[in-house]
């Protein structure tokens, strides 16, 4: 399974774009915020979607991750993990959410992951 990070706006033009490769999107949006709405395409390849919300800060701070969010996350790459071509990982610029998610993921995912 490949790993890709991308921000609001190159998940919005993903999801309007044919694909070939099955892909799952976990979205982090800000803890008050909207998760964009991606295009319902059965041609963009995205079948699966998880949904978390919590702002960039550091941990302990209002509003961070929390276990639950964790949990949720890990509990989708399980269920998805063996099935998907990619996983997607989306948060409002695609920096520092996105990329510290898919990084705890690479690390500790039992999945080989690309």
């Amino acid at each position: 399974m490949i790993i890709e990070v991308m921000s609001r706006e190159k998940i919005l033009e993903y999801s309007y774009s044919q694909h070939d490769e099955k892909a799952a999107v976990i979205s982090i949006s800000n803890y008050d915020g909207e998760f964009p709405d991606l295009r319902n395409n059965p041609n963009n390849g995205i079948d699966a979607q998880c949904r978390v919300h919590f702002n960039d800060v550091e941990l302990g701070m209002r509003n961070c991750i929390t276990r639950g969010d964790a949990r949720k996350i890990v509990s989708f790459v399980n269920e998805i993990a063996v099935v998907k071509d990619k996983l997607i990982v989306q948060c409002e610029y695609g920096v520092s959410r996105s990329a510290g998610v898919a990084a705890a993921i690479m690390k500790f995912s039992p999945v080989t992951i690309c």
